[in-house]
């Protein structure tokens, strides 16, 4: 909420006009107030007139006007005003080393979006807040103890068959923990509704409907880093032993 300021209060101070006491021993008040042409009034009567003894002013010189000025109204000169400026253009060239991200054959880079927004607003590779993610993930695999990674990095793809993909590359203290989590992850999955259908290949594959649409995840344990791959659809088994095989 914006405040208002109140206005200031004015004082306004009083005058006080003091008047002197006239030496001498009578005590009498001076009672004449001075007039311009130098004659007091007001005075005792029976005191005789004063002359005036200061001559009059003389007359003032008229003072000059000013002159006119003839020249029509001056236009003040107002300061160009600068065109607003024009939001800038989003990045999309990736702030991390993509190369830590594997690019299966065929697959390519696809720049991401925000929901609602029409044009590619984020690089397709970016770091991910592990936090953030993790709520994600838990939801996803009904585990809401699912071990969190120390650093997660993700990528955005387009298939070789045209189809949306994502993955997730988490890296863990050490490959027990990365077992654990991808042992834990395919476990939990199963128990949620509706129950995804699980594969191996060897690598735990869960197939799952979400929302109204259908996706495939292999949950893929390299040493101590997890690549959670993601892919719209419904890829072939055999297609997805060859995908895991070069991982």
């Amino acid at each position: 909420m914006v405040s208002r300021l109140g206005l200031a209060s004015l004082s306004v101070a009083a005058l006080i006009i003091l008047a002197g006491c006239a030496p001498g021993g009578s005590g009498a008040e001076r009672t004449g107030i001075p007039t311009p042409d130098g004659v007091s009034v007001g005075a005792p009567s029976g005191s005789p007139t004063a002359a005036p003894t200061t001559p009059a002013p003389a007359p003032s010189t008229p003072t000059a006007a000013p002159p006119t000025s003839t020249a029509g109204p001056t236009t003040p000169k107002v300061a160009p005003t600068k065109p607003p400026a024009s939001p800038s253009t989003p990045s999309l060239t990736p702030g991390i080393d993509v190369n830590q991200l594997p690019m299966p054959q065929g697959w390519k880079p696809r720049s991401q979006r925000v929901v609602g927004e029409s044009a590619p607003s984020m690089p397709w590779a970016v770091e991910r807040d592990v936090a953030e993610l993790m709520l994600t993930l838990r939801d996803m695999s009904c585990s809401p103890k699912l071990i969190s990674p120390r650093w997660a990095i993700e990528g955005s793809y387009t298939t070789d068959a045209n189809n949306m993909a994502v993955i997730e590359q988490l890296t863990f203290r050490d490959s027990g923990t990365a077992k654990k989590f991808t042992q834990a992850y395919a476990d939990g999955s199963l128990s949620c509704t509706p129950k995804p259908k699980l594969e191996n290949v060897p690598d735990p594959v869960l197939r799952r409907i979400i929302g109204p649409e259908k996706w495939t995840e292999v949950v893929v344990a390299r040493g101590s880093k997890v690549m959670l791959v993601m892919i719209k659809g419904e890829p072939s088994t055999k297609y997805l032993k060859a995908l895991v095989a070069k991982m």
